[in-house]
């Protein structure tokens, strides 16, 4: 199930700003950049950067997923383990607003978003 419009609207009126200020400045945006995309009921941030190998190619790696649950009204956090699989992220606190989700990414006092 996908967000509504109306909360679409909410959730880029927090993530924008919130995405804004954790971006590289703009000098430096071609070689590192940062991105959130929503889908279905998941916000997606991912790190933008050239590969190694061939510096035209951008690669995009996921950080951390966003999972809005609709039957326990509440927000869950998952990272990227090196397997490529999501692990959800511990401790499993409720957080009930994106607000608080996006402080403890920002945080990351365990080193599993930006490590």
């Amino acid at each position: 199930m996908e967000f509504n419009p109306f909360h679409l609207r909410e959730i880029q009126s927090i993530l924008n700003p919130w995405l804004e200020e954790k971006r590289p400045p703009v000098e430096l945006r071609e070689e590192m950049d940062l991105q959130c995309t929503i889908k279905d009921q998941n916000i997606v941030l991912e790190e933008i950067s050239p590969s190694f190998r061939s510096p035209t190619i951008k690669l995009t790696i996921p950080l951390a997923k966003i999972t809005f649950v609709n039957a326990k009204n509440e927000w869950k956090i998952y990272w990227m383990r090196a397997s490529g699989k999501w692990e959800l992220y511990k401790p499993d606190k409720k957080i009930s607003t994106l607000e608080e989700i996006l402080k403890e990414i920002s945080d990351d006092p365990y080193g599993c978003f930006f490590g």
